[in-house]
């Protein structure tokens, strides 16, 4: 910036006294003599230009030797020295000597050590472990140091003295040594060490011992053994979600159980929660296409797979010819799929609307979304709860927990049916504390109760009125009436939050009884053939079942009530010798029959396999020597309009194709099927010609692929290994020709002297020679324009 020599130059300082250059080395070193002959090196031309250079033997005229002032710390403080605004010193009441800028002075902010605000020196206090302790050193709060009655020294902070919170590790107040408790696991276990509060030893009454606990895990009850999980878990059989049951048959803790199914199958190191929620997977057993199974589903409705893609994306079919799409083998094996149709609603109000309703009106539609009550803000259609097309009227329950608050999607949803020409009437039933929509289209009708334990039966009585009133609205002259029949009905189509709630007091104000109660005691016929008995009910999902050969088994009152227990001691219907053609078009045989999960077959080629009794009469059961989905051989015209023939098939991810041109490549039997395996060499470019942005044409002489090109330039330069997409976009340049070169040219510079460029080899690499001679490499070219170039070479100083 400051490139011309100042020496000589006079100037009067922001300090008040006249300084002169005497020596110039540089714009970051010049030296000053001021008027009083005091000399000061080692400053700059920008110091001097801004009169910042100050003499250190002229005195600040605003001195403030003698000032005192109170400082935060409560002590008087008097200034007895002031060496300027960064350096002044002070003496305290006490005597003490300290040195501060002059700002902290003014703002009392000069720290005595002798005195510390809050000090708790010398103060004592009984801890927490009920020991005295005595406040010996405080440097600040977060530094004390205590001493116990025993002698025991430690540092703390200041707020754990307060709150008697210092622990002294030789004294345990709350030692726990020989209680006994129960834990939550249900065995009894005994501290027989107490080393504090993070240290307990305790034995259980098996005599598993356990280190290093504490406390308060103790008194909770929350310290395991792990032998009580292995008594309950070793032994337990679940259906995995691949169809094969499996057994625990070790536990070593929650993270390490082995499991062995019914295949014989045995995996180790699994974890305890994925063989409860059924995600242990059998690698040797594949259960096959669902397609053609039927089963039982919770709503009521046998349904039958009429299309299986995989795990994820099954088709189901119900007894009404209601198909639903896109649901999991998982729910329908749980029967958790729904009929649309039915009254799948998410509580039993909205149940029992849709029922009546429908019960007048067959072509009433449940939980409709239709493409005119779309959201705006999300773009998915909201719903209505019931909805009768012939009359174009809608109907909706609102419950109070979940329609207390106004929300977006309510206050879109009533806007858009206001103005909608889709709908002539919305009516809502809102429960008491409901937020209430109202414009021409809604009618409302109010209940004065809500769905809770205590209001529920009320509720419900209320509930019958208000549908008999919108019945007779509809033009329906006959009274519905909901009574315990009914909602046993719809049993498996509610909520079962409501189906707890649910109360029924068929006599007067006496204490409400369940619809279903407790079966203890009943029998009944299984399926499997043999008679079984329950003996014990913990409820709807926990009962346990005797078979009459005395073995039991714990399952849910559903499956009960549907005769669904099986016993794996009863094998019908031998399939032994059986012969069955496959859907891979060969023939297997029955060779040996252990029951439903166990089966033993050989196909015609010999491969013996293992599968279940309902896989082999559905024909699915694969033979890895057979692959009816391979493509080898197969010939098709792609959509690059080049056919193309798979000659190597190892799966479905993993195929190889050969084009007619000779091109090789590695792609998926889906992209062969749909045609969109493209070929490089179909979409060349050789021959193109383009201007570039250097301002050369070039020519596409070479394409050996989309990242592979050769171009000519109109000179004859030659440039390999470009690609399609840098050619189309014109920014491939010619290294022996620029456009923006300045070689030859000549500017004077701001330091008054005069430079040529005898050398360009691109932006930022130019070569200048001086009118003095000097020759300077390696200078971008911007600076050379804006005549920033020097002749002096900085160089770099050695370390």
């Amino acid at each position: 910036m400051y490139t011309k020599s100042i020496l000589g130059q006079k100037a009067i300082m922001n300090c008040g006294m006249e300084a002169e250059v005497i020596e110039d080395n540089g714009s970051n070193n010049i030296t000053i003599r001021f008027s009083d002959g005091c000399i000061v090196s080692k400053k700059s031309r920008h110091q001097f230009y801004l009169r910042k250079i100050i003499n250190p033997n002229l005195k600040n005229r605003k001195s403030i030797v003698g000032q005192e002032k109170i400082m935060s710390n409560n002590m008087r403080a008097i200034v007895i020295e002031d060496n300027g605004a960064n350096d002044i010193k002070i003496q305290f009441e006490d005597g003490f000597i300290a040195r501060c800028s002059r700002s902290h002075f003014k703002t009392g902010k000069v720290k005595n050590p002798n005195q510390i605000k809050g000090s708790l020196l010398g103060q004592r206090a009984i801890m927490n472990c009920g020991m005295e302790a005595e406040v010996i050193e405080d440097y600040g709060t977060n530094d004390i140091t205590v001493r116990f009655t025993d002698g025991y020294i430690r540092k703390t902070r200041r707020q754990s003295f307060k709150e008697g919170g210092i622990n002294n590790p030789n004294v345990y107040r709350t030692s726990i040594l020989g209680h006994r408790m129960v834990m939550k696991c249900g065995m009894e276990a005994e501290v027989i060490e107490d080393n504090g509060f993070r240290d307990i030893t305790v034995r259980f009454t098996d005599g598993y011992t356990t280190y290093h606990r504490e406390r308060g895990a103790f008194i909770r009850g929350m310290i395991s053994n792990p032998n009580c999980w292995k008594n309950s878990v070793v032994g337990k059989k679940l259906i995995m979600n691949c169809g094969m049951e499996a057994e625990v048959v070790e536990y070593k803790g929650s993270k390490d159980i082995t499991v062995k199914f019914a295949d014989g199958t045995i995996l180790t190191k699994q974890r305890i929660d994925k063989f409860n929620s059924g995600h242990i997977k059998n690698p040797n057993y594949n259960g096959g296409s669902f397609k053609g199974r039927v089963s039982m589903m919770n709503c009521g409705m046998e349904a039958e797979v009429i299309e299986d893609y995989g795990n994820e994306d099954i088709t189901v079919k119900f007894r009404d010819g209601t198909i639903k799409e896109h649901c999991t083998r998982q729910n329908f094996i749980t029967g958790k799929i729904r009929n649309p149709n039915l009254a799948n609603n998410h509580s039993l109000p909205q149940t029992l609307i849709y029922y009546f309703i429908h019960k007048f009106f067959p072509d009433t539609i449940s939980n409709y979304r239709p493409d005119w009550l779309r959201n705006r803000k999300t773009l998915a259609n909201l719903e209505i709860d019931v909805w009768i097309p012939s009359k174009k009227i809608g109907i909706e329950y609102d419950g109070y927990r979940g329609h207390s608050k106004e929300t977006q999607g309510s206050l879109e949803k009533s806007m858009l049916i206001s103005t909608a020409n889709e709908i002539k009437t919305m009516i809502t039933i809102l429960e008491r504390g409901t937020v209430v929509h109202t414009s021409p289209k809604h009618v409302n009708y109010q209940l004065d109760y809500v769905s809770e334990y205590n209001e529920y039966l009320l509720l419900l009585k209320q509930l019958e009125k208000t549908i008999n009133k919108i019945l007779k609205s509809l033009g329906v002259n006959s009274a519905i009436v909901i009574n315990d029949e009914i909602i046993k009905k719809l049993y498996y189509n509610i909520d079962p939050v409501d189906y707890r709630r649910i109360v029924i007091d068929n006599t007067s104000g006496s204490t409400p009884k369940r619809i279903f109660s407790s079966i203890l005691g009943q029998k009944a016929m299984m399926k499997c053939g043999m008679e079984a008995e329950v003996v014990e009910d913990n409820g709807c999902q926990d009962i346990t079942v005797r078979f009459t050969d005395g073995y039991t088994k714990r399952t849910r009152r559903q499956s009960f009530t549907r005769r669904e227990i099986g016993n794996p001691n009863v094998r019908r219907g031998s399939l032994l010798g059986q012969e069955k053609v496959m859907k891979n078009k060969m023939r297997a045989k029955v060779i040996e029959d252990n029951g439903a999960f166990d089966l033993k077959i050989q196909f015609e080629d010999g491969y013996i396999a293992h599968c279940v009794r309902s896989t082999f009469k559905l024909g699915r059961v694969k033979n890895p020597n057979v692959n009816l989905w391979s493509l080898l051989g197969h010939v098709e015209e792609m959509s690059c309009g080049m056919k193309c023939e798979v000659i190597e098939d190892n799966g479905a991810n993993d195929i190889t194709v050969k084009f007619e041109d000779g091109f090789v490549k590695k792609s998926k039997r889906q992209a062969f099927k749909l045609k969109q395996i493209d070929n490089p060499h179909t979409h060349s470019i050789l021959g193109k010609k383009l201007v570039m942005k250097c301002g050369m044409e070039a020519e596409v002489i070479e394409d050996k692929g989309y990242d592979n090109i050769s171009v000519r330039f109109s000179d004859g330069t030659v440039v390999n290994n470009g690609s399609r997409y840098s050619f189309s976009s014109r920014v491939i340049d010619n290294p022996n020709y620029n456009k923006y070169s300045i070689l030859g040219q000549k500017a004077i510079m701001k330091c008054g002297m005069e430079c040529e460029v005898i050398e360009d080899n691109g932006w930022d690499d130019i070569t200048v020679k001086f009118s003095n001679g000097i020759v300077k490499k390696h200078c971008p070219r911007y600076k050379f324009k804006a005549k920033k170039l020097t002749p002096i070479i900085r160089r770099k100083k050695k370390l």
